[in-house]
């Protein structure tokens, strides 16, 4: 009977992926969580039971929908038990199958939750053979798009263009448009995405953003459609179209029809950066402290600090340094409390030093600074960052006093310098 039940439920599941990414997701959203617990409690029998094909068959949609619905900690929760579970039975052709897509699509889920990238590697690792083995194409381009993401969000721009464009390729040649409309969104990241300016380039961002919207059809669901959009507002931005604003509020639209507060969040992100730049700093402070607000409701320290830093660079342009101290200090407090990403951490190191220049505390900011500039984490932009603050610090610091800052940085660790930022 059991058996029978969980066979329904992720039948279901199966059935329906297609409408998932159309013109019914919303719909197709709806019906799924209204089953939701049916669904989640046979999947918990046919991961112990050993139903690998229906696991297999329903895991997209399931994973697509807690994309959708941005509950990604509750996706790699689930995916985290389906291998634990899957691993206690006997090995099999059929087993290794959906223990090696219950593998990737946990470490897919943990590198889009923005987490560290690098905790997910030994996941996809353990995944690679089992996915090899299996020989699903599918399966195979979502290995290479996912390497091809963590490349991107730990700074590897070459390696993650490399696997993007081999992921494009592999989901072209099976016909799944809705994944290569995703492939080229993200590719497109490689071209402006923490870049410094002489490193970005916006024209191939375009071209690849508009082979998106045409990968995606006529007919498209909200959340893809969306989060190109949210893309394509700050190539706006950055080549300084008017449109920019209209696009990102367009997507915070869909974001919050899809009740995804995961977009909602990077796209109020987007928004204080479009009209931060736009010189609207009133408009950009309010859509900072909401992106915060929302965050705190959440809950996550990983959000929570992204949002405070984006507050605190809002708070920069308009010239308040002690607020944005204050913002500083408080994400740095939380990098020292939980498990945040090292791209965070050094964000905190920079913002601090920024902000201890302008007022006045010159050698904290050297220190911090020598940091970031040595560090093989810091990606180019954060390096670019730290030499040309560096470069204005030599009008008050002389050659030795940076030497020795450098001298400091050299013996510190990354932990020593997030406790250095977070000292009031």
């Amino acid at each position: 009977m059991r058996d029978a039940h969980a066979r329904f439920y992720l039948k279901e599941l199966a059935d329906v992926r297609r409408d998932l990414e159309g013109r019914r997701q919303l719909e197709v959203l709806d019906e799924i969580e209204a089953d939701l617990e049916n669904i989640r409690a046979g999947w918990r029998w046919a991961s112990q039971r050993g139903l690998h094909d229906d696991l297999r068959d329903g895991m997209y949609t399931l994973c697509l929908y807690f994309l959708l619905r941005g509950e990604l900690s509750a996706g790699v929760e689930c995916l985290t038990d389906t291998a634990a579970a899957l691993q206690t039975l006997p090995p099999t052709p059929s087993r290794d199958s959906a223990l090696g897509a219950s593998l990737l699509w946990q470490a897919a889920l943990t590198i889009l939750s923005g987490r560290e990238a690098r905790s997910a590697l030994p996941v996809l690792a353990a995944a690679q053979p089992l996915i090899a083995a299996s020989g699903d194409p599918f399966h195979r381009a979502l290995m290479r798009f996912i390497a091809a993401y963590g490349h991107l969000t730990t700074g590897d721009i070459a390696q993650a263009r490399e696997r993007f464009a081999e992921s494009r390729d592999l989901y072209t040649a099976i016909g799944e448009n809705y994944q290569v409309a995703a492939v080229y969104t993200n590719w497109a990241r490689t071209y402006w995405y923490r870049l410094p300016p002489g490193e970005a380039d916006l024209a191939r961002a375009q071209t690849l953003l508009t082979e998106a919207l045409a990968a995606l059809g006529d007919e498209p669901g909200l959340y893809l459609y969306a989060y190109i959009l949210m893309n394509q507002s700050m190539v706006e931005s950055m080549l300084g179209s008017p449109q920019a604003e209209a696009s990102a509020r367009e997507a915070l639209s869909m974001y919050r029809r899809l009740r995804n507060m995961f977009g909602v969040t990077s796209t109020l992100n987007s928004l204080a950066i479009i009209t931060m730049q736009a010189g609207r700093l009133d408009d950009a402070r309010q859509y900072a402290a909401e992106n915060v607000r929302v965050h705190r409701h959440l809950g996550g320290a990983s959000g929570l600090v992204g949002a405070l830093l984006g507050q605190a660079r809002v708070e920069i342009a308009a010239g308040d340094y002690i607020r944005a101290l204050s913002l500083v200090s408080q994400a740095a407090h939380l990098t020292r409390s939980s498990d945040t990403s090292t791209r965070h951490k050094l964000d905190v190191l920079l913002l601090r030093a920024e902000v201890e220049a302008a007022l006045g505390g010159v050698d904290l900011a050297s220190r911090l600074l020598a940091y970031v500039g040595q560090t093989p984490q810091a990606g180019s932009q954060q390096r670019a960052q730290a030499g040309a603050l560096t470069d204005q610090l030599r009008v008050w610091l002389s050659p030795g006093a940076l030497q020795e800052a450098a001298s400091h940085a050299a013996a510190a660790s990354l932990d020593e310098m997030v406790a250095l930022a977070s000292a009031n």
